[in-house]
């Protein structure tokens, strides 16, 4: 009895098929292909994740604990900066949060307040919409009571408030850190 004879041309299709599929479950599923640099990144969320399980689900800044991973990838890692190694940074940077809708103050769009953001609205205070130097996102309304609305002026309110926040992140990129970890 013979085996089965396959033309040379569905042998090729099937090759071929074979390496499509391979790239496509590369492409939507990276995870498929664990790197050193996934391992890493799966090292510190898990880390970062019971810290955050260790504060109740509400300390979304306190600092990963690894000797293995940059999450804000300045090049040091596991620092103790305000900004510094967190989860926070590590769902901006690595799990690509989309902050088109930053948080009052937010001026940068990197989803985190931070000395930047302060010293740009610091350089336009008591700046109107009138104003060439104005920025909106500088005119801030207080995301908890008391609130306080944009009242279409940069002033001492609007930068004390990105000066008491630096360091946290957007609302947005805490909501979508607490989920990765399996937060309500």
């Amino acid at each position: 009895m013979k085996g089965i004879e396959l033309p040379v041309n569905a042998i090729i299709i099937i090759a071929l098929a074979i390496i499509v599929l391979i790239a496509i479950i590369a492409f939507f599923y990276p995870g498929f292909f664990t790197s050193e640099e996934t391992a890493s990144k799966r090292t510190a969320l898990n880390r970062a994740c019971m810290r955050l399980m260790d504060y109740n689900c509400e300390e979304i800044t306190s600092n990963i604990q690894t000797v293995d991973f940059d999450a804000d990838m300045d090049g040091i890692v596991g620092e103790l900066a305000r900004n510094g190694d967190n989860l926070a940074m590590l769902c901006i940077y690595h799990y690509h949060i989309d902050c088109t809708n930053p948080t009052g103050g937010d001026v940068n769009e990197n989803c985190i307040l931070d000395v930047d953001d302060w010293n740009t609205c610091l350089a336009v205070s008591d700046a109107t919409p009138a104003d060439p130097s104005w920025i909106p996102e500088c005119d801030i309304r207080g995301p908890v009571p008391p609130y306080h609305p944009p009242d279409d002026i940069i002033d001492e309110w609007d930068i004390g408030f990105i000066g008491v926040n630096i360091g946290k992140p957007d609302p947005s990129a805490d909501k979508i850190c607490k989920k990765l970890c399996g937060c309500l």
